[in-house]
Parts: structure tokens; C-alpha cells; sequence
């Protein structure tokens, strides 16, 4: 939040605070305290809601980042199978090309996500190679987690400008 804001609502937290130590009878003045309150309580519930948004976005990042690396190191266990298997198996090739870990989003994403359709379309030989049953299951678990925080991260990133 803005400097300048934070400044004026905490000068509505003390005026707030000094008009309920000092109640006045006269009418006018308590319509313009009720006024006062009800900006006040705005300000501070968009307060609140930008650390949220901020403390949302950071924990989702953080998360975002363990997935991702996460989700690297499978894919690379993954591909050195499959690499493995075409040195082995004549005539069928099954490289796997995995996304870099510092693609962008959207990349990293279809990038795994084409990993695992290509694994798939080669289980079989790639289980005679040593991939594990659940292998992709748990690929596509982590894939699902990435984009759930990614979710989370944007969402926070709207409540925080929206409080702006």
C-alpha cells in the first residue's frame, strides 16, 4: 500500500481513538464519526486483504518453485530411461525431450506434460527399462500441485492489486 495511505489511515486510527475517549453529544459530529468508521474499517479490511494477497503470493511461489524442481528431477530419471530403452531397442526411438527449468510457466508445463504422453505412448518398453508403475502418476500428481499453486499465486497477486 501506498505510503501516503498508510499515513492517512493511521491518522483515522488515532481519531478514531481519541473520539471514543471523548464522546460528543452534538449530532452532526457523530454522523461524520460514523463516516470516519466506516472509512476507517474500508481501509483497514483493504489493508488486510493486500498482506494476504502478498503472504499468498509468496507461499505459493515457494511452492511453485519445489514443484518445479520437483518435477525436473522426475523428468530427467524419466528420460535417461528412455534413453536407456532406445539404445536397447532397434529401430524405436523414445528420447524424451524434457523442458528446461527455467522455461516459463506455460512452457514448463506443455513441455512435462508432452513428456508424459510421449512416456506413455512407450510404457511398456520403458517398464522393461526400469520406469516404476506409478512413475508418471506421480509426475502427473506433482504437474497438478504446480499449477493448483500457480492458481493460488494468481489469485493472491488479484486480491493484493485489487487492495491496491
Amino acid at each position: 500500500m501506498r505510503f501516503d495511505v498508510k499515513i492517512q489511515l493511521d491518522a483515522i486510527r488515532r481519531i478514531r481513538s481519541w473520539l471514543s475517549q471523548h464522546p460528543s453529544p452534538d449530532p452532526v459530529t457523530q454522523a461524520r464519526t460514523a463516516d470516519l468508521n466506516t472509512f476507517g474499517d474500508k481501509g483497514e479490511a483493504l489493508l488486510i486483504q493486500q498482506r494476504d494477497g502478498l503472504l499468498a503470493v509468496t507461499q505459493a511461489v515457494a511452492e511453485k518453485d519445489e514443484y518445479r524442481r520437483a518435477i525436473h528431477v522426475e523428468l530427467k530419471d524419466l528420460a535417461g530411461i528412455a534413453k536407456a530403452a532406445a539404445g536397447r531397442a532397434v529401430g524405436v526411438d523414445v528420447r524424451l525431450r524434457i523442458p528446461r527449468v527455467g522455461a516459463s510457466e506455460p512452457i514448463f508445463v506443455s513441455g512435462a506434460r508432452q513428456v508424459i504422453a510421449a512416456a506413455e505412448a512407450n510404457r511398456a518398453l520403458l517398464e522393461a527399462h526400469g520406469m516404476g508403475p506409478d512413475q508418471l502418476a506421480t509426475i502427473e500428481a506433482l504437474l497438478d500441485r504446480f499449477e493448483e499453486a500457480q492458481h493460488r499465486a494468481n489469485t493472491g497477486r488479484g486480491d493484493h492489486v485489487g487492495a491496491t
